[in-house]
């Protein structure tokens, strides 16, 4: 990685003198996978099984769970077998470079310089081997879509900016193209620039200092003890490649002040007005990564306004397309519901919902606009999921007009992971997922397997004498 601030060093290394045994993790903390590693998911539990099980409150280092269950091969020429193992969470990717690698190493696995090539637009395929695409014109921070933060190829413009003076208050502003700014009222923040980083030419933001510097609750050996989260320092980010910013971004709704910085593995950002645990964050540079490079949503569902998905099946020349066209309001009154436009002879709408991290079906309505409705609406899928979870909905559903309601049931089950060849010609991982319902005219059972990969929605459809894969997609 090169050189680091000696001053970070410094500190890091006395704060991680001791570390104090607290409590034993519990097991269930470790169902975020199915990892593609061992070593993946002790690098995951480290820092994250703590949060995940309630423990601890701050930001995840990785993410709540994986969103490529089992992991994916990726070409990387020079590697062994010219090929790594990676495995994608939201705010990263790790790697494995080479699994003949020492596995006490700290570095045995890595995390991708994912900041660098969404800036520049070099992703890496090799050691020394680079594909020119564009740059990602994701903003860094933010909501889906935001376009008041800046872009990942706004970046590209300061990264040879000069370092800020030393202890100088940092109220320098970027906005989402890379204009930059002054705003000597965000001093009241009382962020300074510290420490410069030769090898890099920038200096650290203090509330990025004192956070990568931190102390925290993290498992070790099976246990709770008090250690650096960063193992050592830069690991998890890598150098600063540009100098901390001001900038405007849509939160969860509202637009807030925000600090941005740019490291060649992550962004950090800080909200002043967040909860002090979590005003230090770390990007979800992972998600937008994988969007960049495989056309993934940035909607865990998928559940995106303007978001197609074309499936067909490879023995007939059945098709069946699903687009999100719109937001609807007139279907449930009292609810804003996703209208989902469904090229099928039977269906010509449905009506989703994403909530308290399910994804909802309410209805649909046929061609000639008989419209059928569930009460509750049922779970078709989960949040961070995991092999080996259930889930079931016991529903009524009314079938128009003049119709008897009927009690019907979905039952799922995750059955394990499996990686489906489809077009675009991309492997995708998948959950294989067994449901059954009575949801049919006589009250039957009925079951159907789908595959189904996190951001980027249904796979592979198989029921009896029908199986459908995707074909194409157009996700945002």
């Amino acid at each position: 990685m090169g050189r680091v601030s000696q001053a970070l060093v410094s500190r890091a290394l006395l704060i991680g003198v001791v570390a104090i045994v607290a409590a034993a993790v519990p097991l269930g903390a470790l169902a975020q996978g199915p990892f593609a590693d061992p070593a993946f998911a002790a690098t995951w539990a480290r820092t994250d099984a703590p949060v995940s099980a309630g423990q601890v409150s701050r930001t995840y280092y990785w993410g709540p769970c994986t969103s490529t269950p089992g992991g994916v091969t990726e070409t990387l020429y020079g590697a062994p077998g010219d090929a790594r193992q990676v495995q994608y969470f939201d705010k990263s990717r790790m790697e494995l470079n080479d699994p003949r690698g020492d596995r006490a190493s700290p570095w045995f696995v890595t995390n991708g310089l994912l900041a660098n090539e969404l800036i520049t637009g070099r992703m890496q395929v090799g050691y020394n081997d680079f594909q020119s695409r564009t740059p990602s014109e994701q903003a860094v921070a933010g909501d889906p879509g935001d376009l008041l933060a800046p872009s990942y190829r706004a970046f590209g413009r300061v990264l040879s900016a000069p370092p800020a003076a030393a202890n100088a208050a940092i109220t320098e502003t970027i906005d989402h193209d890379g204009n930059r700014g002054n705003n000597p009222s965000l001093s009241r923040y009382a962020v300074t620039a510290t420490e410069l980083v030769p090898a890099t030419n920038h200096r650290l933001a203090s509330v990025f200092r004192d956070f990568l510097a931190s102390t925290g609750s993290v498992e070790e050996g099976g246990r709770l003890v008090v250690a650096p989260l960063s193992a050592t320092p830069f690991f998890v980010t890598g150098l600063p490649t540009s100098e901390a910013y001001w900038a405007r971004a849509a939160i969860g709704g509202v637009t807030r002040d925000v600090l941005v910085q740019v490291f060649e593995r992550r962004v950090l950002t800080y909200v002043p007005t967040n909860n002090p645990a979590f005003r230090v964050e770390m990007a979800n540079i992972g998600l937008h990564y994988r969007a960049w490079r495989y056309g993934a949503s940035l909607d865990y569902f998928g559940a995106l306004v303007g978001n197609r998905w074309s499936y067909g099946n490879s023995r007939s020349t059945y098709s069946l397309t699903y687009e999100v066209i719109a937001l609807d309001t007139a279907f449930k009154p009292g609810e804003t519901l996703l209208k989902v436009r469904v090229s099928s002879p039977s269906i010509a709408l449905e009506y989703w919902q994403e909530r308290d991290g399910q994804l909802l079906i309410h209805g649909r309505a046929e061609p000639g606009g008989a419209t059928t409705r569930y009460e509750p609406p049922y779970v078709a899928y989960r949040y961070c999921i995991d092999v080996g979870q259930t889930w079931e909905t016991t529903t009524t559903r009314t079938a128009g007009p003049g119709s008897r309601p009927q009690a019907v049931t979905y039952r799922f089950a995750v059955e394990g992971a499996e990686t489906i060849e489809a077009s675009p010609g991309t492997p995708f991982p998948t959950y294989r997922i067994r449901r059954w319902d009575t949801d049919t005219v006589d009250g039957s059972a009925r079951e159907t397997i789908l595959w189904v990969s996190p951001y980027v929605g249904l796979v592979r459809l198989q029921t009896t004498g029908l199986t459908i894969t995707l074909r194409g997609m157009s996700l945002h």
